[in-house]
């Protein structure tokens, strides 16, 4: 059994509010991220923003790979305000689920309440990854015992 604080990322980068969508464009950018939860004082959640709420945000037809600023736009005026959170200490099993069910690319950990961590698509696919190598090693193991040392 897998819990999700064996897995989670531990040092989530944060936004507040009142943060400008351009302070989310940059961080997306310069760590290679697409989620951001949006955290109050109390590092409780009161959103996310997502690399396609900032796509929604930019007006039609501008190349969003270049950083643009975006004047006046507080993270608050799009991010995603009813999110799902999961404890960390659920079994991973419990984020997929809610992760498979809404669509969701990510899911922010909490600890009685405040933001403790993120659990991504990537993680997933990291742990999807290890646990197919620990499969193939199992039947290369197996294959190893079905042989007879008479065939050696």
């Amino acid at each position: 059994m897998i819990n999700i604080n064996e897995i989670m990322i531990q040092n989530v980068i944060t936004l507040k509010p009142d943060d400008s969508l351009q302070k989310a464009r940059e961080l997306m950018s310069e760590n290679n991220i697409r989620h951001i939860p949006v955290i109050n004082d109390a590092l409780h959640i009161v959103g996310l923003i997502t690399q396609r709420d900032l796509l929604k945000a930019s007006a039609p037809g501008i190349d969003t790979s270049k950083t643009i600023e975006i004047p006046n736009i507080l993270v608050s005026e799009i991010m995603t305000r009813k999110i799902k959170v999961i404890n960390q200490d659920e079994r991973l099993i419990a984020a997929g689920l809610v992760m498979e069910k809404y669509k969701y690319g990510c899911i922010p950990v909490v600890n009685n309440k405040q933001l403790v961590g993120i659990i991504t698509e990537t993680d997933f696919v990291g742990v999807a990854i290890n646990l197919l190598e620990q499969m193939e090693q199992m039947e290369q193991m197996e294959q190893n015992e079905d042989l007879d040392f008479d065939d050696l």
